[in-house]
């Protein structure tokens, strides 16, 4: 016959996420007794916790598992810096996506690198003639 100490230690082993006192009211004891026992016999009284999801989030770029929008290294500079030319130069540059966001809110359609670009774009297209 299996005696009460028994089934504690197996309901123990058996359900991992449970606390000491639905281990308890189980077995009609009281929370401390399961405690004092599983302490007689060496064993964690500590449950096992379920894996927190309340603060995580999936990466836009990458679609991992995180705490960020965006994960760190690569998925930050592809998601915050976007790959651009200039208009007038056709040099390529890397732009922030906030200031790509507040030119096209502006109504800009082109990008320049330099206000130079910019004036010397408007002069070879005779904008101010």
């Amino acid at each position: 016959m299996v005696t009460k100490v028994e089934k504690i230690i197996s309901a123990r082993n058996e359900y991992r996420f449970d606390t000491l006192q639905q281990i308890a009211d189980r077995y009609d004891v009281t929370a401390p007794y399961i405690h004092q026992v599983l302490k007689a016999n060496n064993i964690n009284t500590s449950r096992i916790r379920f894996p927190s999801t309340k603060n995580k989030i999936q990466c836009v770029i990458c679609k991992n598992w995180g705490t960020r929008k965006v994960c760190l290294g690569d998925c930050n500079r592809n998601y915050y810096y976007f790959h651009v030319r200039c208009r007038n130069c056709k040099e390529d540059w890397h732009m922030k996506r906030a200031q790509l966001k507040q030119k096209r809110n502006r109504g800009d359609k082109n990008i320049y690198c330099s206000r130079g670009c910019y004036f010397e774009h408007k002069l070879n297209n005779n904008y101010y003639k």
